[in-house]
């Protein structure tokens, strides 16, 4: 029950004793066990389970990712502008063109994108090998 609830030595469970949900068992001998929950209602181990509430952690890392991406939506659309209106000097016949290749090239949908993927794949893969992140801080 170590990654329950940090108890690293082995617990006995005697006959018709609740055994929570996510306890391995310690032996070679088979043991016969009834579900009396589904996997909502078995307390700590649907907790663990549980998608990670974004809103309720938002500090830290969070703030500074928002604030980031407004900054970076704004000196794109201040670059474009810019190259929009030295194109329109240049050649006013190619600066539709020319910004478009400016916004499409600086984009942030990739990044918008890649990062929940990936937090999502990371989260997946360390339940995987058996650690529960429970805090989006950290990451």
């Amino acid at each position: 029950m170590d990654w329950i609830n940090g108890e690293s030595m082995p617990r006995e469970f005697s006959r018709n004793e609740a055994v929570p949900a996510g306890a391995f068992l310690v032996g070679s001998h088979p043991v016969e066990a009834v579900a009396l929950h589904d996997a909502e209602g078995s307390g700590l181990l649907g907790m663990l389970a549980a998608p990670l509430e974004v809103a309720d952690d938002m500090r830290g890392q969070g703030r500074f990712w928002s604030l980031l991406s407004r900054f970076y939506v704004a000196a794109v659309l201040a670059i474009a502008a810019v190259t929009c209106a030295a194109w329109l000097c240049i050649d006013p016949s190619r600066a539709l063109e020319v910004t478009t290749a400016v916004l499409v090239v600086t984009c942030p949908c990739a990044l918008g994108l890649a990062a929940p993927l990936a937090f999502e794949m990371a989260v997946a893969r360390l339940r995987g090998i058996g650690v529960y992140v429970r805090s989006l801080s950290l990451f």
